[in-house]
């Protein structure tokens, strides 16, 4: 099972609740494919510290990855060090870029849009 994004965790947030009402198991989840690296993207990727989807792979665009990380966007940005920079820890990431086949029916597109950069990866279903 593929998850686009997990989101953005707030204290009231029900996401994880409500993905098990619905039948979905977290360890059915072997893919997870962020748009970019805003905090409403990548909030669930750990609990607690533990992993959230722990059979999981995650697909990272570089470009976020390269600007994310940079050490003067690293301090501003505390959603890197807690979800994003263990999944590296973790060997469960992988860097993607423009025309990257997800699956058959999903690849990456790079559009423009919002700042800091001038370009991020969106993924699009085409076929």
């Amino acid at each position: 099972m593929t998850i686009v994004d997990t989101g953005l965790q707030v204290p009231d947030c029900t996401w994880l609740e409500d993905m098990k009402r619905k039948g979905v198991d977290p360890n059915a989840v072997d893919l997870v494919v962020f748009t970019y690296l805003h905090p409403d993207q990548v909030r669930w990727d750990l609990v607690e510290g533990q992993h959230t989807f722990p059979n999981a792979r995650y697909l990272l665009p570089r470009l976020d990855w390269d600007h994310w990380t940079q050490e003067t966007d690293v301090a501003n940005a505390p959603r890197i060090f807690s979800q994003v920079l263990p999944l590296k820890e973790l060997n469960v990431m992988d860097l993607i870029d423009d025309g990257f086949h997800i699956t058959g029916e999903l690849t990456t597109v790079s559009t423009p849009a919002h700042p800091p950069r001038p370009r991020f990866h969106r993924h699009c279903i085409q076929g």
